[in-house]
């Protein structure tokens, strides 16, 4: 407020509006009677660094009030209301090029305040976390997929884009942490229940394999039989086979009798 002034009171012709009119040393008794509420620009000041302003609109409603009242008591045609209406006119531009630029400083501070708050939730999410979850994602059955999908849809469908027809993107950079945690949570336990699920396969199959083995082999340890026992054993058989034929060759008392 007082940049705007001091910047004000450099304008030519501003010296009748810069201390309040002494309208008895002037005799102006009709006065008080027309303006009602007297302002000048040292009464603004002095308002200003009291603190009696709570905004700009505020103090600018007493800026335009000091020309206001010069134009309701002088006439159009004089000089000190053509000074008004030219004072007027730049303090309009002065205050329109001030609230551009405060509104232009108010909304980049926002936008920076935005930008730190999205980066800083973006920084409790680690680079190392968010490549943790798309593997997780990747090894997810289709039913689970499924599942991990509907949760997106319901909490922040804005992190999912159509490819094509049947496929979807999930832009993990843009999950908040909150669904980020959420979303973590179920793939890590489909993961965890998919380890389980193949340690338990793989202990049965061993298990299995082992009792099978068990069931083949001897009592006690294996004992490898020598091959020439196997030889005379099937000499043996041999004999006793050659021993059959004889006694069907030979009849009684050891006679020999040809078959007909």
């Amino acid at each position: 407020m007082l940049p705007f002034l001091n910047q004000l009171e450099k304008e030519p012709n501003i010296g009748p509006f810069l201390e309040p009119v002494d309208w008895k040393a002037l005799g102006l008794q009709d006065y008080p009677k027309i303006v009602k509420k007297p302002m000048d620009l040292r009464t603004i000041r002095e308002r200003v660094k009291q603190g009696g302003y709570a905004n700009f609109d505020m103090f600018y409603a007493d800026v335009q009030l000091v020309w206001n009242n010069c134009k309701s008591y002088n006439i159009a045609e004089s000089e000190i209301y053509r000074m008004a209406e030219d004072l007027e006119r730049t303090s309009k531009k002065m205050y329109k090029k001030m609230i551009s630029s405060t509104k232009k400083k108010r909304d980049e501070k926002e936008e920076k305040s935005q930008e730190e708050d999205e980066e800083d939730e973006e920084g409790d999410i680690s680079f190392d976390e968010r490549i943790k979850f798309t593997d997780y994602v990747r090894k997810l059955t289709i039913e689970q997929m499924t599942t991990l999908v509907k949760m997106i849809q319901d909490t922040s469908p804005g992190v999912l884009e159509d490819l094509d027809t049947d496929k979807l993107q999930i832009k993990v950079n843009d999950i908040s942490k909150d669904h980020f945690e959420k979303y973590m949570s179920y793939v890590q336990n489909c993961s965890t229940k998919e380890t389980k699920a193949k340690s338990g396969s793989v202990a049965e199959e061993e298990n299995s394999k082992s009792n099978n083995e068990e069931q083949d082999e001897p009592m006690g340890s294996q004992t490898k039989v020598p091959e020439k026992t196997i030889k005379k054993e099937e000499n043996d058989e041999e004999e006793a086979k050659n021993s059959d034929d004889s006694s069907k060759k030979y009849g009684p008392e050891g006679k020999r009798f040809k078959a007909e």
